[in-house]
């Protein structure tokens, strides 16, 4: 019992249970393109994830010289997938750089202070949608460049590949993206409470919980509205499954609150784009 409570601390402290979240919604979000993502690719966004969330978390404490829990374990594993990314790296394209350095930029300003002695964290409202912005990015925007890029070798007319996504639902499920993780954050906001100085003024402080959690599922609901009017006549895994996934992400906002466990946000919260993964797979 206690080496389970050793492996499921370290998955937290890790970032990993991030990454795996990270990656379930790359392959969600793009199931109704129906282009297969390389395994590369989702490779790639998992060590970006790692890189980015331990620099976010751990660089003031190695910078300060502090110790921390776990520390040359999170060292080696951010290292190794900063390795690992650099090696995918040499096969991107030159927009795919450009995404990944904005990526990085503002992962880079997440942490540094840069305006008034502030950093993007300590900046409201700002911090939570840079969190987005970011994971936007790497999601929607990247693969654009990376992998539907590709399918211009099969184009017998000669034509950009990119002129030829659909980029109505493209768009839609963008939207219904940033809606989606937006509410998804709602339950670390809420979370950090606890730990959060008053003066950094996030959501919750600013119109208090209750309001926070009418804010995720008004949230949810828009992406959902989104979702079922140009998704309506898909299959059923690819209408129904979404509706569920957003009760079940309501829920886990509405009981949500400051005294909750760390392991309930990354378990329960975390684990909810995974399990709508795992629904795709098995319909």
């Amino acid at each position: 019992m206690r080496l389970l409570k050793t492996v499921l601390d370290f998955y937290i402290k890790s970032s990993l249970h991030v990454a795996i979240c990270f990656v379930a919604l790359l392959y969600v979000f793009h199931c109704y393109s129906f282009v297969k993502l390389s395994e590369d690719f989702a490779l790639l966004g998992f060590c970006f994830v790692v890189i980015g969330y331990n620099f976010i978390k751990y660089a003031t404490l190695v910078y300060e010289n502090r110790d921390f829990k776990y520390k040359i374990e999170i060292f080696i594993i951010t290292v190794i997938s900063a390795l690992v990314g650099a090696y995918l790296l040499l096969f991107e394209s030159l927009q795919a750089y450009i995404v990944l350095l904005i990526s990085g930029l503002l992962s880079l300003f997440y942490v540094i202070p840069f305006y008034h002695k502030k950093s993007l964290r300590l900046m409201s409202i700002i911090k939570v949608i840079t969190v987005v912005v970011v994971w936007w990015l790497v999601i929607m925007v990247l693969p654009v460049y990376s992998v539907y890029s590709e399918v211009v070798n099969l184009n017998v007319d000669g034509l950009n590949s990119i002129e030829q996504i659909n980029w109505t639902p493209y768009i839609i499920k963008s939207v219904e993206l940033f809606l989606f993780v937006f509410s998804l954050l709602i339950p670390f906001e809420i979370r950090d409470l606890k730990y959060d100085d008053p003066s950094l003024k996030t959501i919750p402080q600013l119109v208090g919980t209750r309001k926070t959690k009418y804010l995720g599922i008004v949230l949810l609901l828009c992406a959902f509205l989104l979702h079922h009017f140009y998704f309506m006549q898909y299959e059923f895994p690819y209408y129904f499954i979404p509706l569920l996934i957003y009760v079940i992400t309501a829920i886990a906002i509405w009981f949500s609150d400051k005294f909750k466990a760390d392991y309930y946000v990354s378990f329960f919260v975390e684990a909810i784009p995974v399990f709508w993964l795992a629904l795709y797979w098995m319909t």
